[in-house]
């Protein structure tokens, strides 16, 4: 035992700052090896592991880690840990414990190019500000979805960037209490909610694929939200919503298309606050069963200069009443609607008299 020990030491410290598992258990070398280094992991399956330091642990083809379907995977507890070119698979399927197959709870994380395979949460961020999650393919558990963790789910990591992420039948991509995140140029598929935001303000989502979940994105208990060049299809759960925000206020939704879903744009207390408009310009609403559904109650809603097209219901309204403090036209531009049957006397693009929309 002493000889391993021994020559452990020799590889973590001989090749700096790089250190190789070389045929001893990958744990052991993760252990010895200097702080700011770099782990690589070899072709072949290593079992799970813990980091409790700054370092990068790196995979080289073939490298896997397996958790024996036994809890997480990977633990990260230390600040500027870095997981990349893995192929992570089998963690334990156990929602009050967490399992995942990363678990991060130090800040400036970046789980970057990695593959999960038959794990319950696949990144779960804990308190990682700065955290960088990029270009993983994400999967799950073979589990029925209220059992399924999320794929990737952030907790009080603010400052975050989640891109280029491609995620297929998990729970909810969640960010809570993460403000000034970015979301941008992810894919993801067959999910509950494909987007969920709780408590995250001043949050860019842009340039996404939602598709086939119950609900595209879900936005929810924030502020000052951009949501821009996204691509949100074929959500046909219960609800069914394209985009659903509730309780919201302070939302730039432009360049989005919404279509084939139950709902494109569902309306829910948003925006809250008096004063706030939200804006929503050149979307495309094609196909949808409703284009945009409002509660009768809100206002401060701004469309201008979108396409609705060959929509069941142009516009919907839950509910009885009338949503009268929202603008369908703005400094003369309104939109344009595939049932319009008014006319252009003057040929200028524009018809001559309002579109109305009747239930």
């Amino acid at each position: 035992m002493k000889a391993i020990a021994v020559a452990l030491l020799l590889v973590a410290t001989a090749v700096p700052p790089s250190a190789g598992v070389a045929g001893h258990d990958l744990q052991d070398v993760i252990d010895l090896a200097a702080a700011g280094s770099t782990v690589t992991v070899p072709a072949g399956v290593h079992g799970p592991v813990s980091i409790t330091k700054p370092l990068q642990l790196v995979g080289e083809p073939g490298a896997t880690l397996d958790g024996g379907g036994l809890g997480t995977v990977v633990l990260v507890t230390a600040d500027d840990v870095t997981v990349r070119g893995l192929t992570i698979r089998n963690s334990g399927d156990s929602l009050e414990r967490e399992h995942s197959g990363v678990f991060v709870t130090g800040a400036r994380p970046t789980i970057a190019d990695n593959t999960f395979e038959d794990v319950l949460f696949g990144v779960y961020i804990r308190h990682g500000v700065g955290a960088v999650v990029s270009g993983n393919r994400i999967g799950a558990k073979d589990l029925e979805p209220g059992r399924r963790g999320d794929p990737i789910k952030l907790w009080g990591s603010p400052g975050s960037q989640v891109t280029n992420n491609t995620v297929t039948s998990g729970r909810d991509v969640v960010l809570w209490y993460s403000e000034e995140s970015t979301v941008r140029s992810n894919t993801i598929t067959g999910g509950r909610y494909g987007l969920h935001f709780m408590y995250s303000h001043d949050a860019v989502v842009e340039d996404n694929t939602l598709t086939d979940n119950s609900v595209g994105a879900f936005l929810m208990y924030s502020y000052r939200l951009t949501f821009n060049d996204n691509a949100i299809t074929g959500n046909h759960g219960p609800s069914g919503y394209g985009l659903g925000l509730k309780d919201v206020d302070g939302v730039e939704a432009h360049r989005n298309r919404f279509i084939g879903n139950r709902i494109g744009v569902y309306l829910d207390n948003s925006p809250t606050a008096r004063g706030v408009e939200h804006h929503f310009t050149d979307n495309l609403f094609a196909h949808n069963d409703q284009g945009v559904t409002l509660q009768p109650a809100i206002s401060g809603n701004v469309f201008t200069n979108n396409a609705f097209v060959e929509n069941r219901e142009q516009v919907g309204v839950t509910g009885s009443g009338t949503p009268s403090g929202n603008a369908w036209a703005l400094d003369g531009v309104g939109n344009h609607w595939s049932d319009f049957v008014g006319y252009d006397a003057d040929g200028d693009g524009i018809g001559d008299m309002a579109h109305q929309v009747n239930d």
